[in-house]
């Protein structure tokens, strides 16, 4: 099969995507919360919320295949984490300011090598939408630590 570039309209898809498949993970975690001491189900709920496990989900409801779910989510999600603010990845609140600095500036570099790999469309429509999309990213890695911190 030819693989397609991504489009701006990948954006709702994989938005619809991440939505389910958070959705997937909570519902793993209500499993687990109610295994008890059942071994197996206390299994079969980690499981279910294990990326590869959610995957297809994913791009049922975003209305792609596996693999172009995967291409989608993984482009975006490193899109988005180079193109939201600095502030999104770490507290810099206490670090030197030239350091700081030094760090935006890389991520300048770093979305400049992005926008030439994506189109012109697409990598504004990231850039505009980069925060909110972050945002939704690490809610779903939040969800699914929860879920693995709770089996423990």
């Amino acid at each position: 099969p030819e693989r397609k570039e991504p489009t701006v309209e990948d954006i709702a898809r994989w938005q619809r995507g991440m939505a389910a498949e958070k959705k997937a993970v909570q519902e793993a975690a209500a499993k687990l919360a109610a295994a008890g001491n059942d071994q197996q189900a206390k299994l079969e709920a980690l499981n279910a919320a294990l990326e590869m496990n959610t995957l297809d989900i994913g791009a049922a409801a975003a209305g792609v295949d596996r693999d172009a779910y995967r291409r989608i989510r993984s482009t975006f999600s490193d899109a988005v984490s180079t193109l939201s603010p600095i502030e999104m990845e770490m507290d810099v609140s206490k670090m030197p300011a030239p350091m700081v600095e030094q760090m935006k500036q890389g991520r300048e570099q770093s979305a400049a090598q992005l926008a030439t790999r994506l189109s012109p469309e697409l990598f504004a429509a990231l850039k505009a939408q980069a925060a909110e999309l972050r945002q939704q990213d690490k809610e779903l890695v939040g969800e699914r630590l929860k879920v693995a911190n709770a089996a423990r």
